[in-house]
């Protein structure tokens, strides 16, 4: 998302995709509001059909309903585009160049997704395969659509709810855009119950995180460690303060704000891929983060003990617990991502990592490791007593793609938060009409 076609060093974005999830992990709970991301390879039928045409629908309580959808550009070479967007910075010109002059308008093709949230699909049986038709007619604006319908079936394999996508043939209605706030002023984001705060105008980095109107820190003391050892060149080291990133554009859809960040290491008098941007997007009751990695080296040319640790304290009364990479099971058949856990006053954050393709063509997974494990490992001086490790000899050369789920709600949903946290909202889509 917002990627940029030049990406040397990348594996230093991982960094500060570390430290901003592990450091939003502690949203209070309101509307369990969790994304459904699905690109165009997963819905093709919806391919060439106009943006501002596509409606969302499902049944609840015996009744049709809309819902909000919205539409993200994820070429890596353009920007994340919503549907309605109501912020952007004139910064955004100079890093993308989408592939239309309205970046917002035009047709969903295969370098987009749709995404929706879980908690408003319904419950449906194969009879709402018939109904929907009817309720598409309903409340798409335009006579084109009782000519030229497409309709696609969502089905969520854990919840087992169902929403479907009709191309209704003409624009739609809006839905309100996301409240989420970036207070750039104070260094700040925040929603309705919760304040992430960065360092400074220069460092988009894990300051305090805090919860409820009266700002409870409940995340403090975070570091990054970077450290790689090639086999033929000297030993490279960089900490936190090596890292500066800054906001460079916001883009408001329904469901989410995206928070566009452009990144550089600084090495000496020099200033590392100014241009590196990822996105966070703040969705009500999650946060998203896809990294693309470009390593211009095999992980197999690092000695042992190269790669990246993110150390953090969690506050008094917050429990912590890791949970390395599941078994693969019947109900499972693909691997899951390395996922942690948060417990707090009846609240549960859960957050995955994974995706990452290895040497191997295993999937890499962080591991928890304690300051004596990366002693061993021949890795610099850490100050938190434990934190989590990524092994960069395990890293393959060239582009990587690198997914972070982040999950919060009640401890009641920890069976399916964990779930997503570990494979992330799973689905199955056909077309029905």
């Amino acid at each position: 998302m917002f990627k940029t076609p030049h990406r040397t060093h990348s594996f230093f974005l991982l960094t500060l995709t570390l430290l901003l999830t592990l450091g939003g992990v502690l949203f209070p709970h309101r509307a369990k509001a969790y994304p459904v991301l699905l690109p165009a390879k997963s819905i093709p039928w919806m391919v060439g059909a106009k943006r501002e045409n596509i409606l969302a629908l499902t049944k609840k309580d015996g009744k049709w309903k809309t819902i909000p959808v919205q539409m993200e550009e994820i070429e890596d070479d353009v920007a994340i585009v919503f549907r309605n967007p109501t912020e952007s910075l004139p910064v955004r010109k100079k890093l993308h160049k989408p592939r239309t002059k309205d970046p917002f308008e035009g047709y969903f093709d295969n370098y987009h997704r749709a995404v929706l949230n879980d908690n408003h699909f319904g419950t449906c049986d194969a009879s709402c395969n018939a109904e929907v038709k009817t309720a598409a007619q309903k409340f798409c604006a335009g006579e084109r659509y009782r000519r030229y319908a497409r309709t696609v079936r969502i089905d969520l394999d854990f919840t087992k709810r169902t929403a479907f996508l009709v191309d209704c043939m003409a624009p739609q209605s809006a839905f309100k855009d996301s409240t989420s706030v970036v207070d750039q002023k104070n260094h700040v984001m925040k929603g309705d119950r919760f304040a992430f705060k960065y360092k400074n105008e220069n460092s988009v980095m894990l300051d305090t995180f805090s919860i409820g109107k009266s700002n409870k820190e409940v995340l403090t003391d975070t570091e990054m460690h970077v450290f790689l050892k090639p086999k033929f060149m000297f030993d490279m080291h960089f900490e936190n303060d090596d890292v500066t990133a800054e906001i460079s554009s916001l883009t408001r859809g329904p469901l989410s704000l995206a928070v566009e960040i452009a990144t550089a290491l600084n090495v000496f008098i020099f200033q590392i891929n100014k241009q590196i941007c990822c996105d966070i997007n703040i969705f009500e009751d999650a946060l998203y983060f896809p990294v693309l990695l470009d390593l211009p080296y095999s992980g197999e040319s690092f000695q042992k003990g190269s790669g990246l640790f993110y150390g953090f304290e969690v506050t008094k009364g917050t429990t912590f617990e890791y949970y390395p990479v599941p078994a693969t099971t019947p109900s499972r058949p693909v691997r899951g991502a390395t996922a942690m856990t948060l417990e707090r006053e009846n609240k549960v954050v859960t957050v995955g990592f994974g995706n990452l393709k290895a040497i191997s063509g295993k999937a890499l997974s962080p591991k928890e490791q304690t300051q004596a494990q990366l002693k061993a490992k021949g890795f610099p001086k850490v100050s938190s007593d434990k934190g989590i490790f990524y092994d960069a000899t395990q890293l393959p050369d060239g582009f990587n793609h690198f997914n972070v789920w982040f999950y919060v709600g009640a401890q009641s949903e920890k069976p399916k938060l964990l779930d997503y946290a570990r494979y992330g909202i799973t689905f199955k889509a056909r077309r029905v009409w």
